[in-house]
């Protein structure tokens, strides 16, 4: 007994310390019980509505995840990065002022041309019905993802964990209350866009009220300089995120458009649910990871390679493999757990595990290139990437007449593939900084 309380005080003084591994449980534990809150949800939540509502709610996820990739011209990603707190703070500046203008635009673009929209996305009531719901969550999504970096520079991961579950906590809700209405599709993305809003406020009520100080240090010059200082991120990083967010994004639209809204619904599923360990553990690193290696390249590169290895090696054996075990068995889980309607979906993670696996170990690494100031090998990674992604599953359909679930199986072989590319890619260049 007397070994195990050491070990527990041990652990303890460890995660107090802001050491990696405390502030990784910390982000984990806040995302977990926000996962947990989605994990409860999803079996009402799938007999509450169907595979077509949720196709436009993955729809609608995906054009948002593509805009918020790029909503701050990724000065957002550099926030971290500064040494002084002036040349951060006036970057977060930089970034609302940005984001306000980009949602503003959205909005008028989307009121203009919504029925255009909703004939090339094959779901003309997406745009007639939702278009105002996305300016709106483009908005709150932005203010979040600042805000984010702003806490990741300043190690508090407490606060990240307080959001992500505030977040789970108002989708969940909202949606659960408007499908026991009949809401329908508005309910699911009303829901969705709720969770944004409730976690931006967050994250900004605690940004204000703790460097309120640092707000007088904000001025047009010096806005001007941090935009200067870093602007191969708008120049180069800017595209690459919109080439990386579209590469994951696309597929989600080219099956909506080649298969329908019930294939679409039925992969949105599958990614919804593997995205579970994917974003409880892979999230987490990710932060952590940014903070850490951001310090270490400026440092000790020689320590910051070290890292890189040892997070990659941990997530494989850690995350990745027994993801790939419990897929398995997904195809007889996903009929007993959310109705027999959604047994598709299981077997659609069976066909996308090979993805899955390589962007648990790669996703959280990502911004290594970010760190080092090498946007241009993500740009050419993240071009070839949605290259591939438009060939390989157009000429599925069209030439080769594959139906979704071979044609998923080629798609997660070659992101695989990629995955295991970029690795590649960002160990070397963390090499040569080393040397």
């Amino acid at each position: 007994m007397t070994t195990i309380r050491i070990r527990l005080q041990m652990l303890i003084q460890r995660l107090r310390s802001g050491s990696f591994l405390g502030n990784v449980l910390i982000l984990a534990g806040g995302t977990g019980l926000g996962q947990l809150v989605v994990v409860l949800a999803m079996p009402v939540l799938t007999r509450l509505y169907g595979p077509e509502e949720f196709g436009i709610l993955t729809v609608f996820v995906s054009v948002l995840t593509i805009l918020l990739a790029i909503s701050a011209l990724r000065y957002d990603i550099a926030i971290p990065l500064p040494e002084d707190e002036s040349t951060a703070i006036n970057l977060l500046a930089l970034g609302f002022l940005i984001v306000s203008g980009f949602s503003l635009l959205a909005g008028v673009v989307l009121r203009l041309f919504r029925k255009q929209i909703g004939i090339w996305v094959s779901v003309p009531q997406i745009m007639a019905n939702l278009w105002w719901l996305l300016p709106v969550a483009l908005f709150a999504g932005s203010v979040y993802q600042i805000a984010v970096y702003w806490h990741v520079r300043k190690k508090r991961f407490s606060r990240l964990s307080q959001a992500r579950v505030s977040q789970s906590l108002a989708s969940a809700g909202a949606q659960l209350g408007m499908g026991l209405l009949s809401a329908g599709s508005i309910g699911l993305t009303g829901g969705y866009a709720l969770g944004q809003i409730t976690a931006g406020g967050v994250l900004f009520g605690s940004l204000v009220k703790e460097d309120r100080r640092l707000l007088h240090q904000i001025t047009r010059n010096r806005i001007k300089d941090a935009a200067f200082r870093y602007r191969r991120f708008p120049l180069i990083s800017s595209w690459s995120a919109l080439l990386n967010s579209g590469g994951l994004q696309l597929p989600s639209l080219l099956l909506l458009a080649f298969f329908g809204a019930a294939t679409a619904g039925w992969f949105g599923l599958a990614q919804r649910v593997m995205g579970i360990p994917i974003s409880l553990i892979g999230y987490s690193v990710s932060q952590v990871y940014l903070g850490e290696a951001s310090r270490l390249r400026n440092e000790n590169p020689e320590a910051m390679r070290q890292l890189f290895l040892r997070t990659a090696t941990r997530l494989f054996i850690f995350v990745g493999v027994p993801m790939m075990i419990g897929g398995g068995i997904a195809p007889w889980a996903f009929g007993f757990i959310f109705g027999e309607q959604w047994r598709a979906s299981g077997w659609f993670i069976v066909a996308l595990l090979p993805m899955f696996l390589g962007q648990v170990v790669a996703m959280p690494l990502s911004q290594s290139l970010n760190i080092l100031e090498r946007q241009d090998l993500q740009l050419y990674w993240d071009a070839s990437r949605v290259a591939l992604v438009v060939l390989i599953i157009f000429s599925a359909y069209n030439f080769l007449h594959f139906n979704a679930f071979v044609t998923l199986v080629m798609y997660s072989g070659m992101m695989l593939f990629m995955y295991i590319l970029l690795l590649v890619i960002m160990y070397i260049q963390i090499c040569r900084l080393a040397k």
